[in-house]
């Protein structure tokens, strides 16, 4: 049996081996039978692809059959020049949505998420923002200026509020009002729906607020003041306004009306305004000798009586008259003493008067009678 290799025949120019071997191709002879000439092949060397048949191939070096770099990164290979002297030529392609591309390396992919979720903001009136055109997943809602995000909800959108205070570098923004004139700007609501409900406050000691404008301080010195407080009187500042200083005074309660400026009063009242009434109606009179203090009115016996005790009530007096004390032409002590008799008034109840009696001194005998001699 005998068998034919057209590509081990060597040495001539034209030879299947020579031909393949030239182009550094390999050269193989599939069927053997010497009958069957002419049907050697020329096939290329790896990372070559091709093949020939009696003569040399076309050699394709497609470098995506033999590079992974496109497919670890799950990207997609191309390579538009597949002839064996071009190399590192293949393209990398990022798949959709992005469109980026680089030749010979892994391509950058880029896609702003907000082409497709803006919408999602805008409704919320905020603006969508993509931080990382590589990453998936990372786009965000953010506040338009001056609004600040506070929080954040389920769908992505944000939480938003305006404080109309913060608002700076303009000559009508609420803080630029409000510090002008040294008062303390405030946006109690800070929805961003609400505006212009901010307020201004003035500093202390003064007291006000006012909305979307300058307060009007009042500046009342007694709510800091404890003087008049600690004496139990009452503060009284006539005039509030801020410039006005150290006018304040303190003023006595009823009945009471005095006052003082800037020290506690000196608070005098005759309690015999209320209690005059009292004495006068027992024929005495009304003495408040301390008009300061309270309680310790009285009432005093009217010369010629004497005070001999305190009543029950601690304020009435107890009074006697003595007839024979008084002094006068008429009086009983000088109608005795007149004839050197001894005048005497045994009843001393001021009620009782003109029982006064003339004594005869020893040893004379008296036969008297009121009001006359007769020893």
């Amino acid at each position: 049996l005998c068998e034919l290799d057209e590509c081990v025949i060597m040495a001539c120019p034209t030879c299947a081996n020579t031909t393949c071997s030239d182009a550094s191709q390999t050269c193989a002879d599939p069927n053997k039978d010497p009958d069957s000439t002419s049907d050697w092949t020329c096939t290329c060397v790896a990372p070559a692809v091709g093949s020939a048949t009696t003569k040399v191939a076309e050699c394709v070096c497609d470098e995506c059959l033999t590079s992974t770099t496109c497919v670890d990164a799950n990207q997609a290979c191309f390579d538009t020049d597949k002839s064996c002297p071009s190399k590192n030529d293949f393209t990398c392609e990022c798949k959709p949505p992005s469109k980026d591309t680089a030749i010979g390396a892994v391509a950058l992919c880029t896609h702003d998420e907000c082409i497709d979720h803006a919408a999602t903001c805008t409704s919320a009136g905020q603006t969508c923002e993509d931080p990382n055109l590589t990453k998936d997943g990372d786009w965000v809602c953010k506040c338009i200026p001056p609004t600040v995000q506070v929080g954040i909800n389920a769908n992505k959108t944000v939480i938003c509020e305006l404080d109309e205070c913060a608002i700076m570098g303009c000559p009508t923004c609420a803080n630029t009002t409000c510090s002008a004139v040294s008062q303390t700007c405030e946006d109690v609501n800070k929805d961003p729906d609400s505006t212009s409900d901010w307020t201004c406050t003035c500093p202390p000691p003064g007291v006000g607020t006012a909305t979307a404008k300058v307060a009007e301080c009042v500046c009342n010195e007694c709510l800091s003041n404890t003087i008049c407080s600690s004496a139990n009187q009452t503060c009284h500042d006539p005039d509030m306004a801020c410039t006005s200083s150290n006018d304040w005074s303190c003023e006595c309660k009823p009945p009471s009306f005095d006052t003082a400026l800037g020290k506690p009063a000196i608070c005098t009242f005759d309690e015999c305004k209320d209690h005059g009434a009292t004495c006068d109606a027992i024929g005495q009179v009304c003495s408040d000798t301390d008009q300061v203090s309270v309680g310790d009115w009285k009432c005093e016996c009217i010369p010629p009586q004497v005070q001999i005790g305190v009543g029950a009530d601690g304020h009435t007096a107890i009074c006697e008259l003595d007839e024979c004390v008084a002094t006068c032409p008429t009086c009983a002590s000088t109608t005795c003493s007149d004839a050197s008799q001894t005048c005497e008034d045994v009843n001393k109840d001021p009620d009782s008067v003109s029982d006064w009696t003339c004594t005869c001194v020893a040893p004379r005998t008296s036969c008297w009678f009121s009001h006359r001699k007769g020893c």
